[in-house]
């Protein structure tokens, strides 16, 4: 918040305030990503081990069960 006053107020960076919000998007994803991990009990050995088509597979699995509820929970509520 102070970086993004101080630019925003002093530097006068041009279209700092798209360049701000593409640094808060790619930092809320990555810190997302990491909790994921951390919740998962993964590290990056592991996830070598187990190799990449489990992974897709979870991921896979996890936005169909997400888009499935999604689409009970608009159509029942």
């Amino acid at each position: 918040m102070l970086l993004n006053t101080l630019f925003s107020s002093y530097l006068q960076i041009p279209y700092w305030k798209e360049i701000a919000f593409g640094i808060k998007s790619v930092s809320k994803q990555c810190l997302t990503l990491t909790l994921f991990l951390i919740g998962a009990n993964l590290n990056p050995t592991m996830l070598k081990q187990v190799g990449i088509k489990p992974l897709l597979l979870g991921i896979l699995l996890w936005i169909v069960i997400a888009a499935t509820s999604l689409v009970f929970v608009r159509s029942f509520a």
